[in-house]
């Protein structure tokens, strides 16, 4: 007859492994720990789901019958399955084969991931990062919204709730411009600068104005720019090779790869900066993985600031 086991409690098999471990009423209910009357009811309705006496009296010892000592073996194995099932997850660096999925702006993709490669390499040889690109509309994805990316990383404002947030690093604007820019000679004063021609970094695509602008409105200044590219990562290179001047985020502007090919000058007026942020979904607050990977953001940002 098949045994019904939504009847079964988890605590009974706890005890049977005892009783078949000690031998013993008494041992098993100090081992569980439990009273002996407790533990002698829960032998009887052992005995009744199981069909069998599984211990039976011999003088003063009580012997296994041959059902019971079958038992014993799978009975243990089984409850350290449990045990093994319900652990908290763990999480080892050195050997973990994890990949970390984040949404990041190219801001984020230029000043941070450099670092973050890096530490990965030494700490967790075996991980893999895949990074995917940030627009707009990244929060409201189906992967963002269900937990299934790691991190969202850059300037996050307005986040959806069930999501966690730290603030990683508080950024600033400068400006560059190529190596020995003829109307730069003294230095990039308020004057030089409007009446520079100028590239914009447009992220959403074909925008002319943008912080920068906000502010020398108020000055009732204006400035000529003369594109917009959607991308940070090309703004260095384009710079270099032209006249133009660039508004840029001071962790890339100051990145050692373009030091010999711009000048990087403090803005001759105020133009407020911004924090950048890691966002991650509640359901993976707890998970030591996530835990791990979100202090070694969190150092790599540290790390990173401008010089």
């Amino acid at each position: 007859m098949a045994i019904n086991l939504r009847a079964i409690d988890l605590n009974l098999l706890v005890i049977l492994d005892a009783l078949l471990q000690e031998g013993s009423v008494s041992a098993a209910a100090r081992r569980i720990p439990l009273s002996q009357p407790a533990t002698s009811l829960a032998l009887q309705r052992l005995r009744t789901l199981l069909g069998d006496p599984l211990l039976v009296r011999s003088g003063a010892r009580m012997l296994p019958t041959p059902q019971a000592q079958a038992l014993r073996e799978p009975v243990a194995r089984i409850l350290s399955e449990i045990a093994d099932t319900l652990q908290p997850e763990s999480f080892a660096p050195a050997t973990s084969e994890r990949i970390f999925r984040i949404h990041a702006t190219d801001h984020i993709e230029l000043s941070l991931l450099p670092e973050v490669l890096q530490r990965l390499a030494r700490e967790a040889p075996r991980a893999r990062l895949a990074s995917y690109s940030m627009d707009g509309g990244t929060l409201r994805s189906e992967t963002v919204r269900k937990g299934e990316t790691d991190l969202v990383l850059g300037y996050l404002r307005d986040p959806p709730e069930g999501f966690h947030r730290k603030t990683l690093f508080q950024e600033r604007f400068v400006c560059i411009a190529r190596k020995r820019h003829p109307a730069l000679r003294q230095g990039l004063s308020l004057e030089a600068f409007v009446s520079a021609r100028h590239l914009l970094a447009s992220p959403q695509g074909g925008n002319f104005s943008g912080p920068v602008d906000e502010a020398l409105a108020k000055l009732r200044r204006r400035r000529f720019v003369a594109a917009s590219v959607p991308r940070f990562a090309v703004i260095p290179g384009l710079v270099a090779s032209s006249d133009l001047l660039a508004t840029l985020p001071a962790r890339i502007a100051t990145r050692r790869e373009w030091r010999n090919q711009i000048d990087v000058f403090e803005l001759p007026l105020a133009v407020p900066g911004f924090a950048v942020s890691m966002l991650w979904h509640a359901r993976q607050h707890q998970s030591p993985a996530h835990v791990w990977f979100r202090k070694l953001v969190a150092v790599c940002a540290a790390n990173s600031a401008d010089t």
